[in-house]
């Protein structure tokens, strides 16, 4: 039951609710069309060279004209959504209205300037008005079938004539299996329409899956009691969101904020706003409650319980907010302060499952979400706002690379996922939508998971077990802990064939013997919240190479630059990351984007990396890694990925104090404590200088994710070392 409390003065009515026609997203068939015929470069579809079978079996695919950037107008593309065969009543007498399911022999011809007069009415008034409705012809691929036959058959051949000549030395081969013979990851992608408007791209994709497949899970809640939501279930509770946040004021164009642990709410709540044409912020809550997150206009804000009271204190950062949304089962419990709307955040449960549309398209927005960057423990993070096509590339580019690399491994055409960090990060948000929009399976876990907790390792282990789980996107402190606990020989997760990480470098050492204890590839991806997608590679396994790298992006063109300065440098030289993307972030709420734009339109990143001779991408981590010592650049990374091979190193940092380079070392249980003279050879081959100082420690700050906070390392090092020398270490 939907519950209201403390009603301002200046708000004391509630919007009603508007009879509007109903638009019922679990209902009708969703078909794309443009305003412009297909190039000659696309396949289309003509009575002289297509048949109707062939025609039926092709209509499946479709391909939008590439026409235009994010700027276009909402109008330049529009979604025509009529009932499906098995559910319309009355079907319109225009036969030649497109859906996926129904295409036309001969495309009609229409005026390319001609204004859609009906573009703001709702589903219901254009069903009325067919005959005032031109035909929209949708493009479609046609493939010569006695053709591909031929094909097939002359490939055929050619195999087997390989096959004859090399199955003794490949059966050879498969008897002494090599880990550092790793395939190239092949950035390659399919073949997507442009997007030019999130929403209907977003919800006609995911409409495909549902017409195909309706009963398929889509999603498995495992933060509660398990609940698994079927695609006809996800888009009618996405449908009660969207009349439920509609009926409160949200509109199209309002910023809402989302302060949540993970749950399917969570995403019911944010599809309900992209469905509404609303933009969701989404906020990490452990920014929220340290209060490290910036000033920006807002709306609404979407809460749970946890974090509350969090957003009560610092409500002034959420400009012209006038509601909150509380996700609790004891509203009761709560302070209800005077100043802001409180409103019950599963009431929207109790809403239909149509949604009602509004007709008001007056407002063009070129915000679709937005997301909080990392931050640091002494800075404030930024919140990111992206448009219709780099939203778009975020959920697609990389994941269609990792995808095709993970159909390659198993045989299934379906999977399941699972996600190990936040909704709230773009790497777990883009897993998510990519998930929804290619008829997979998505597990949602607890968002809070400590990855250096037993506990937590267990947890993920027993989901990847439970549910065979093939693919898994974490963060390298995930494997590190997954190697020291040995977690495999507790869990049977052989169903686990690609693990993907971003962020900090993972250690070769690490990273072989994981790959030997699983047999799962492990891919390394570099990304910025601003561009999406940089690099990405194959972890390799070669221990002559202290990190990994990978290859760039098409479009993307990536510079080194001295630390203080914006000289750039050759290839073999450490330094700044600056780069250019040809789609990006639309702006900063809060925060200006041009102060993160270097005078030769490059970003910069705040990242280390390096560029060799071919033009691949090594990173380091952040800028806070590159020291400075007797005029010598250090980056630390490289050398506390040496140093932890070491058999006595547990965990390692590396920084300049007093004019000195010292290692804080925590050392491993029931082994001797390592001299300074042994860590030295283990780093002799990166020219970086000598250890002169050793400072044992009781531990290395790190977050919840192991992210290494170099804000307070030194702090710890001065703080243990008291002076006390014996030989050559501090102890």
């Amino acid at each position: 039951m939907e519950t209201i409390a403390a009603y301002p003065e200046s708000n004391s009515s509630l919007p009603t609710l508007k009879a509007m026609p109903s638009f019922d997203l679990t209902n009708y068939a969703v078909s794309v069309s443009v305003d412009e015929p297909p190039s000659c470069t696309e396949a289309s579809v003509n009575e002289d060279d297509a048949s109707d079978a062939t025609v039926k079996a092709a209509s499946n695919s479709m391909i939008l004209s590439a026409n235009g950037d994010e700027s276009s107008s909402l109008d330049d593309d529009i979604v025509t959504v009529v009932p499906t065969q098995s559910e319309a009543v009355d079907p319109p007498d225009d036969e030649n209205t497109i859906s996926a399911d129904n295409a036309p022999e001969n495309p009609p011809n229409y005026d390319d300037n001609e204004e859609n007069e009906d573009d703001n009415l709702t589903v219901t008034e254009a069903d009325l008005k067919t005959e005032e409705v031109e035909s929209i012809f949708v493009p479609v691929v046609v493939t010569d079938l006695q053709e591909t036959a031929k094909v097939s058959e002359e490939q055929r051949a050619e195999d087997e004539e390989v096959f004859d000549d090399a199955t003794v030395q490949h059966d050879a081969a498969q008897d002494v299996p090599k880990v550092t013979n790793i395939p190239i990851l092949k950035l390659t992608r399919a073949n997507r329409e442009e997007c030019k408007c999130w929403s209907k791209w977003l919800f006609g994709e995911i409409m495909k899956v549902k017409q195909k497949t309706p009963d398929h899970v889509a999603l498995i809640d495992e933060v509660g009691e398990r609940r698994y939501i079927t695609y006809s279930e996800l888009l009618k509770n996405v449908n009660r969101a969207a009349n439920y946040l509609h009926h409160h004021g949200v509109e199209k164009g309002s910023h809402v904020a989302i302060c949540l642990n993970n749950s399917v709410e969570f995403v019911y709540l944010q599809m309900g706003l992209y469905l509404i044409g609303a933009v969701p912020v989404l906020l990490n809550p452990g920014h929220v409650g340290s209060g490290r997150f910036p000033r920006f206009d807002c709306g609404a804000v979407i809460v749970d319980s946890t974090h509350y009271s969090h957003v009560l204190r610092l409500f002034d950062h959420f400009v012209g907010a006038k509601q909150i949304f509380v996700l609790t089962n004891d509203l009761g419990s709560l302070y209800l302060p005077r100043f802001v709307w409180i409103i019950d955040g599963y009431g929207f449960m109790d809403f239909p499952s149509e949604y009602r549309s509004s007709s008001d398209n007056s407002r063009e927005e070129s915000d679709v979400v937005a997301f909080s960057t990392s931050g640091t423990t002494s800075q404030k993070s930024k919140v990111v706002a992206h448009g219709s096509a780099s939203a778009h590339r975020l959920c697609t580019q990389y994941l269609d690379v990792l995808m095709a690399h993970l159909i390659e491994m198993v045989s299934e055409c379906r999977t399941h996922l699972l996600v190990t960090s936040g909704l709230h990060t773009v790497d777990a948000w883009s897993l998510l939508m990519y998930s929804l929009i290619s008829d997979q399976t998505l597990i949602i876990t607890e968002s809070n998971s400590d990855v250096w907790a037993v506990s937590s390792l267990d947890r993920i282990a027993e989901l990847i077990r439970l549910y065979d789980v093939a693919l898994i996107t974490s963060n390298a402190q995930f494997l590190k802990s997954f190697v020291k606990y040995e977690t495999e020989k507790l869990y049977g997760i052989n169903s686990l064939k690609v693990v993907s990480y971003s962020g900090a470098p993972l250690p070769i050492s690490v990273a072989k013997k994981f790959h030997e204890a699983n047999g799962a590839s492990i891919v390394h991806s570099y990304s910025t919240t601003e561009c999406g997608p940089i690099s990405c590679g194959l972890q390799s396994f070669d221990e002559a190479l202290s990190l990994s790298c990978g290859s760039l992006f098409e479009g993307i063109n990536v510079k080194i630059t001295e630390k203080d300065g914006e000289g750039e440098l050759g290839p073999g030289a450490w330094g700044r990351i600056l780069l250019q993307s040809p789609i990006t972030c639309s702006r900063y709420f809060g925060g200006k984007i041009s102060d993160t734009i270097a005078k030769d339109h490059y970003m910069r990143t705040g990242d280390v990396g390096m560029l060799d001779e071919e033009n691949r991408l090594y990173v380091a981590g952040p800028a806070d890694g590159l020291l400075t010592l007797n005029d010598q650049t250090i980056v630390s990374p490289l050398l506390e990925n040496a140093l932890l091979d070491h058999p006595s190193v547990e965990d390692v940092v590396v920084a300049v104090m007093n004019d000195e380079l010292t290692a804080g070392v925590v050392v491993k249980e029931d082994v001797p404590p390592p001299t300074l003279e042994e860590l030295n050879e283990h780093i002799v081959g990166l020219n970086m200088g000598q250890l002169t100082k050793l400072v044992f420690v009781d531990f290395i700050p790190r977050s919840e994710t192991g992210k290494l906070m170099r804000s307070e390392v030194l702090f710890l090092l001065q703080t243990e070392d008291d002076g006390r020398v014996v030989g050559n270490c501090v102890v």
